[in-house]
């Protein structure tokens, strides 16, 4: 969902409709993974080591 919406630059309305589930739950799910990604420190060391190459 994360690629559709935010790479591709799909709708949520768009997204729902692709994965086959309401846009509550696109919303939802979305949240979610956004919400782990800010806290997840391996993102942040991966994010530091492509910085230094």
């Amino acid at each position: 969902m994360i690629v559709l919406h935010y790479y591709e630059g799909r709708t949520l309305t768009q997204v729902a409709d692709i994965v086959g589930s309401s846009l509550g739950a696109v919303k939802s799910q979305l949240s979610r993974a956004l919400a782990r990604l800010r806290v997840d420190p391996d993102i942040e060391t991966m994010s530091l080591e492509r910085v230094k190459r």
